[in-house]
C-alpha cells in the first residue's frame, strides 16, 4: 500500500543535566529547557550512507565545525559537517557522533551549555541523551521482515495484517518521562504489550520499551530483560525474546508509519453501508456494521466495508481499499478497482467531500457530479445536488476508538479541575474515546458550558468552553489535510479553538490554524 513513513521529531533530553537541546534564534544553542516546547523539537532525516542529519524548528541543519563548536546554522545537506552517527547504548540512550570528525555531541553547563568537544572521542555522562518522541504517537507499525502490519486480536499482537486496516492495527505509543522508555498501547482496548506477548491493562514494567533507530527503522528492546520485540510463529506473535544490545535482526525491526483515517458510509436513503462484497463495483448493500461505544450485538464491521482516506494537495481526496485499489469513477460507477494504490491516483480516483451536518458526507466525483444512491443500490456519479439525501452518507471514522489531538501549543489534556486544558508548555498527549452519535460525534466526557473560568485570572468568556464530565453531547467534525480535524459546537455553530493561554474554547469562526486539531 502506498503510504507515507512519519518524520522523526523528538526531543534530546541530555542525561548529564536532565534538560533538553535548546535552540535559541540568538543564542544559538544550550541545554537549559526543563520542558519539551517548539523550540527543543528536533527534526531527524536519514542519509543515503546510513548517517542522519539534524534540524531544527528554523528548518536549518546542526553541524559541527573544525573547532569542535555544535552549530544550528547549516544549510546543506550533504555537507559533511552536517551528517552525524547515532549510537544506541544499552539503557537505551543515544550518544551523537560528528560522521566527519568523530566527536560526540556533549551537554556540557558552562559558557557554552550544550558544545561538542573536539578533544573527547571518548564516551562520557554528558554525551548521552534520552530521546523523547514529539511526532503524534497514533501509528501503524510494520514488520520488516514479514512484511505485515501489528495488529491486536485475542488479548495478543501478531504481525499478520497485509495492511493496517481497523482499529485493531492502530497503536499508541505512551512516553513514560521517568525511564525514557515507551509502551506499545493498542488503540482498540487501550491494554499494553508485554514483554510474554501478553496485552495488559495498565504499563508496568513488562510493557516499557527503549526504541533503537536504525536508519529509518526502529527496535523496541525491553528495560526489564534487555531483549528485543520480535515476530514469532506463523501469525508473527509479538513478543521480547530475542537477542541483547546490537543484535537485532529483521524480525526485530519496524518501520512506523501515520496512521490515515479509515471510515464506512452509509446511504441516508437505504440505512445500507457502502461496500465492495459484490464485486469491484460499490453498492450500499451491506447491513450491521460495529457502531464504536454502542452496546448493540451488531456484527463488526469487514475491510470490504472500509476505505482509507487520503487528502491531496490540490484539496481532493482517495479512497483506497484493502486490495490496495482506488476507489474511482469508472464510467458512472463507484468502482473499487480504480488502479494500483502503490501508484499516484489517476483523475478519476480524485473527489471533493462535502462534509455536511449529522456526520453526513457528499462525495464529488471528476465529472462534477456527486455519487447518488440508486433505487437497485447502485451508486452513480449522477447526483446534481449535495442537499438531495440520496446523494448524502453518514460517514464513520472507524480506526480511532481513542484519539488524541494536538493544536498548534500542543496536546489536549485534562487538567486537575476536570477543565480541557492545552497544556502549551506540555508534549503529552491524552487520549479520549470517540464514538457516533445520532447528529455527530461523542469525545467520551466532553460537556460545553457557554460560561467558565479561564486559570486563575477569573477572566470569563461567552464562547463555550469544554470541561471533563458525564457528558454525551455531539460535536461536528470536519477532516482536512495532513491527517487534521476541526470539531465545531453544534449549540453555537463555533469550532474548537486553541489559545495561548492555554484554554481552548469553542471561539472559531473559521477553519485556520488555530482551529485545526491533528489526530
Amino acid at each position: 500500500m502506498a503510504r507515507y513513513t512519519l518524520d522523526w521529531s523528538f526531543g534530546l533530553r541530555n542525561v548529564n543535566t536532565d534538560k533538553y537541546m535548546n535552540f535559541e534564534v540568538f543564542r544559538g544553542c544550550d541545554v537549559e529547557a526543563a520542558k519539551m516546547k517548539k523550540k527543543q523539537i528536533i527534526l531527524l532525516k536519514p542519509c543515503a550512507d546510513g548517517s542522519v542529519n539534524l534540524l531544527n524548528w528554523q528548518g536549518k541543519f546542526c553541524r559541527v565545525d573544525a573547532d569542535g563548536d555544535f552549530r544550528p546554522d547549516g544549510d546543506d545537506s550533504t555537507d559533511d559537517e552536517n551528517k552525524f552517527v547515532i549510537e544506541a547504548q544499552k539503557d537505551g540512550t543515544w550518544a551523537i557522533k560528528s560522521q566527519k570528525y568523530g566527536w560526540y555531541v556533549r551537554g556540557v553547563v558552562g559558557k557554552q551549555p550544550a558544545t561538542l568537544s573536539s578533544f573527547e572521542k571518548e564516551l562520557s555522562p554528558d554525551a548521552l541523551w534520552k530521546v523523547h518522541l514529539a511526532m503524534h504517537p497514533q501509528i501503524t507499525l510494520k514488520n520488516i521482515k514479514r512484511r505485515r502490519y501489528v495488529s491486536e486480536s485475542n488479548d495478543t499482537m501478531t504481525t499478520r495484517a497485509d495492511n493496517p486496516f481497523g482499529p485493531e492495527c492502530t497503536l499508541n505509543l505512551i512516553f513514560d518521562g521517568g525511564s525514557g522508555a515507551y509502551g506499545l498501547q493498542s488503540a482498540a482496548t487501550t491494554k499494553f504489550l508485554s514483554t510474554s506477548g501478553q496485552m495488559l491493562a495498565a504499563m508496568d514494567e513488562t510493557c516499557k520499551y527503549y526504541i533503537e533507530y536504525a536508519g529509518d527503522h526502529i527496535h523496541f528492546k525491553s528495560i526489564s530483560t534487555g531483549r528485543y520485540i520480535t515476530s514469532l510463529g506463523a501469525d508473527g506473535l509479538c513478543k521480547a525474546t530475542k537477542g541483547g544490545v546490537g543484535s537485532a535482526q529483521a524480525d526485530e525491526t519496524f518501520l512506523m508509519e501515520d496512521s490515515y483515517p479509515q471510515v464506512c458510509f452509509k446511504s441516508v436513503p437505504s440505512g445500507k453501508y457502502l461496500s465492495m462484497k459484490g464485486g469491484v463495483e460499490v453498492a450500499a448493500n451491506a447491513v450491521n456494521p460495529m457502531t464504536h461505544g454502542s452496546s448493540s450485538s451488531t456484527s463488526a464491521v469487514t475491510t470490504n466495508e472500509t476505505y482509507q482516506m487520503e487528502s491531496r494537495t490540490d484539496g481532493t481526496w482517495v479512497f483506497k481499499t484493502c486490495q490496495d485499489k482506488y476507489l474511482a469513477q469508472v464510467d458512472l460507477s463507484f468502482s473499487a478497482d480504480g488502479g494500483d494504490a502503490l501508484g499516484e491516483a489517476p483523475a478519476n480516483a480524485r473527489f471533493h467531500v462535502e462534509f455536511l451536518d449529522r456526520n453526513r458526507v457528499a462525495i464529488k466525483a471528476a465529472n462534477g457530479k456527486y455519487m447518488k444512491a440508486k433505487m437497485n443500490r447502485q451508486i452513480h456519479a449522477d447526483g446534481v445536488d449535495s442537499s438531495d439525501e440520496a446523494c448524502q452518507f453518514v460517514m464513520t471514522l472507524t480506526n480511532r476508538p481513542t484519539i488524541a489531538l494536538r493544536g498548534i501549543h500542543g496536546f489536549l489534556k485534562a487538567a486537575p479541575s476536570n477543565q480541557l486544558q492545552l497544556f502549551c508548555n506540555s508534549s503529552e498527549p491524552a487520549f479520549f474515546g470517540l464514538s457516533q452519535g445520532e447528529n455527530g460525534y461523542v469525545l467520551e466526557g466532553w460537556t460545553t458550558s457557554e460560561e467558565a473560568n479561564h486559570g486563575s485570572t477569573g477572566a470569563r468568556s461567552a464562547d463555550a468552553t469544554v470541561s471533563m464530565g458525564a457528558g454525551v453531547e455531539e460535536y461536528h467534525v470536519e477532516l482536512f489535510q495532513e491527517s487534521r480535524l476541526a470539531i465545531k459546537n453544534l449549540s453555537n455553530g463555533k469550532y474548537l479553538q486553541t489559545a495561548n493561554n492555554g484554554w481552548p474554547s469553542f471561539s472559531g469562526t473559521a477553519v485556520t490554524k488555530d482551529t485545526l486539531w491533528e489526530y
